[in-house]
């Protein structure tokens, strides 16, 4: 493993920036970089290969200062967790094979994130099993759990089955199976190292029902509190009662309903059917979730639960315009920003950009698109975006995402390539 350097503000990677299109005079106007692509060199100098990230296992993260955390694989192994800072050198986190904070060596990595601090949390299989670790920006890599660890509240941890983004303190939000105890929702502190238990099966929810299941990886972590989805019951005693699932959140004084499927979504005429993926949450609490309605309207929408309120609303929903003309007809998982803007990849129909990435929050704008132009540096002028993947990351300032996409270069210089990208907006 590498030394790490997350000071120096020198910017190592020499790429054009180029400027994208914003939807009015109010948003952004965003500049993009090629960070990494296939067939580049890594900080140890071996040749980049395949995606940087992967459809379930999670994609690039970025924190408010552009920099950017991230797993690939160089050409002949091993699979690595890399450090790409906006301003010094790039860095390896983690490899496999190599040695694992608590014992044993990693093999493979998931759901990388990381705070404005620079704080990197990530899921690791290892050869000894799995853990949740965090390698904070200052001291060593820490080992937040891992399978046979004592689990609060009885047993031990089975399986880790969804980790949340790291908070701005380092702590870290993860679902967990537990053997001989109650599964369910735990929080880690970075500042004691304490694990404490905070929603598990069986717990009862101020609604008047019970938790009978965790639906994983559905977790996310606020400023204080922490939501996850839910199959619920009235008694989970009950065989013959049907199980309905529901975003909910630990508030500090019991367990609350943010929706249950079935409940009037704030669409006219629709209700819940379903909840897909995980809730975000920023540093207001604000809670955004992915669901399906169905009812008057159908399809799937993003909706943001404002404790203040306490209300929800919706921030985009398919069918709805987009920034770059037509409408949106897939919505993948969205990121929540400190500002309470939803960031998202999205399929456009009928219309040539066919995808792009979005922020929605009334003023809805378009970061980047199939037909934006690629920058230049590690691509050649002339290249164009086959493919934005779906996996992307958001910063909680708004201001800075990460994506990577298949670029077709000009006839005769390479062919198609992979590439790590990140774009600020101004």
């Amino acid at each position: 493993m590498s030394s790490k350097c997350r000071v120096v503000r020198v910017v190592l990677v020499a790429t054009a920036l180029v400027a994208c299109a914003a939807s009015s005079a109010d948003a952004l106007t965003w500049t993009c970089e090629a960070i990494a692509r296939k067939g580049s060199l890594d900080p140890t100098g071996r040749v980049l290969a395949g995606k940087f990230g992967k459809k379930r296992h999670g994609g690039p993260a970025i924190n408010s200062d552009g920099d950017v955390a991230f797993f690939a694989t160089p050409k002949g192994g091993p699979r690595r967790l890399y450090l790409y800072p906006n301003g010094g050198a790039p860095t390896v986190l983690a490899e496999a094979g190599g040695a694992a904070p608590g014992g044993g060596a990693f093999e493979q990595f998931r759901q990388p994130s990381i705070n404005d601090a620079g704080d990197v949390a990530f899921l690791a299989t290892l050869d000894t099993g799995a853990g949740i670790f965090v390698d904070p920006a200052a001291g060593a890599p820490v080992a937040v759990a891992r399978l046979g660890d004592a689990a609060p509240g009885g047993g031990t941890y089975a399986t880790f089955d969804g980790l949340a983004r790291i908070d701005a303190a380092g702590a870290v939000a993860f679902l967990a199976t537990v053997a001989g105890g109650p599964s369910g929702v735990f929080l880690w502190d970075a500042g004691s190292m304490t694990t404490t238990s905070i929603a598990r099966v069986g717990d009862a929810t101020l609604d008047g029902r019970e938790i009978c299941s965790f639906v994983a990886p559905a977790v996310g972590l606020g400023a204080t509190a922490t939501a996850f989805q839910v199959g619920t019951k009235v008694s989970c005693a009950d065989a013959f009662e049907a199980e309905l699932v529901g975003v909910y959140r630990d508030t500090g004084f019991g367990i609350d309903r943010v929706a249950l499927a079935g409940d009037a979504t704030p669409v006219p005429g629709t209700t819940y059917a379903g909840f897909l993926g995980d809730p975000d949450l920023n540093a207001s609490d604000q809670i955004l979730f992915r669901a399906t309605l169905t009812g008057a309207a159908s399809g799937t929408g993003l909706f943001l639960f404002d404790p203040a309120g306490p209300a929800t609303t919706t921030l985009a929903r398919t069918g709805d315009a987009a920034p770059t003309g037509g409408g949106l007809r897939t919505i993948t998982e969205p990121s929540l920003t400190d500002g309470a803007r939803a960031g998202f990849r999205a399929n456009v129909a009928p219309d040539p950009d066919h995808e792009g990435i979005f922020l929605y929050d009334g003023i809805d704008e378009a970061v980047v698109t199939r037909l934006s132009a690629v920058p230049a540096g590690i691509f050649l002028p002339g290249s164009k975006y086959q493919k934005i993947f779906e996996e992307i990351g958001v910063s909680r300032s708004g201001a800075w995402v990460t994506y990577s996409a298949t670029v077709k270069q000009p006839p005769g210089s390479g062919g198609s390539k992979v590439g790590l990208f990140r774009c600020e907006g101004s």
